[in-house]
C-alpha cells in the first residue's frame, strides 16, 4: 500500500525535566531542516531572568503564564521543533496550544535516569528532594501520555540514538494510506 506524508506541521517535544527535550530537539531540527525553539531558553532571553529567578521572584503561576503566551506564538512559526519545559504539558493551557498547533512527541524516560541525570544540578525550581521529584514525576505522567506521539526511553540512549528512535515513531505516526 501507498504511504502518503501529512504537511510539515510544528512538532512539541514535551517530558519531564531533564528528559533530553532540549538537546534532542536540537538535534532533530538541525536533521529535520526545521527552527529549533526551546521555551525555557526564549523565556530566559526576553525576560532577561532565568527560570529559577521567575519561579522565585513571581511564583510558578506566572512563569505558567509566559509559557503558555510563548507556545500560542508558535502559531507564527510555519515549521518548528519546538522543546518544552517539563510542566508545559501538564498544564491545561499548554497542552490545549500544542494540540492546536501541532505534534507533541513524549520523549518518555524511567524516574531513576531522571534522578541520576539531576544528581548534583541546582538549576531546577521543582526539583528540591528525591521524594518531591517523584510525586512530580507521578503527578505529570497521566498529562504525558496524552502526547500522540510516545517514545520510550532507557534512558541510557544517546542523543542520536534517541533522534532516530523519535524520527521512527513520527514517520509511523505521521503517514497515513493513500486512498484506495
Amino acid at each position: 500500500r501507498a504511504r502518503r506524508r501529512r504537511p510539515p506541521r510544528r512538532l512539541f517535544l514535551v517530558g519531564f525535566m531533564a528528559s533530553g527535550k532540549t538537546a534532542v530537539g536540537r538535534r532533530l531540527a538541525e536533521r529535520l531542516g526545521l527552527a529549533f525553539v526551546d521555551v525555557d531558553a526564549e523565556i530566559e532571553r526576553i525576560s532577561g531572568r532565568t527560570v529559577r529567578a521567575i519561579f522565585e521572584e513571581s511564583g510558578e503561576g506566572a512563569f505558567r503564564e509566559r509559557e503558555a503566551a510563548f507556545l500560542a506564538g508558535t502559531a507564527s512559526l510555519p515549521g518548528a521543533l519546538v522543546a518544552t519545559g517539563g510542566g508545559a504539558f501538564a498544564q491545561e493551557g499548554g497542552r490545549s496550544a500544542i494540540s492546536r498547533l501541532g505534534t507533541s512527541i513524549l520523549l518518555d524516560v524511567p524516574l531513576e535516569a531522571i534522578r541520576g541525570r539531576l544528581a548534583g544540578k541546582t538549576d531546577r525550581p521543582l526539583f528540591q528532594s528525591p521524594e518531591q521529584l517523584a510525586a512530580l514525576f507521578a503527578e505529570r505522567a497521566p498529562f504525558y501520555r496524552m502526547a500522540d506521539v510516545r517514545v520510550s526511553l532507557s534512558g541510557a540512549e544517546t542523543v542520536e540514538e534517541t533522534a532516530d528512535r523519535v524520527l521512527t515513531a513520527l514517520e509511523d505516526h505521521e503517514t497515513i494510506p493513500a486512498p484506495d
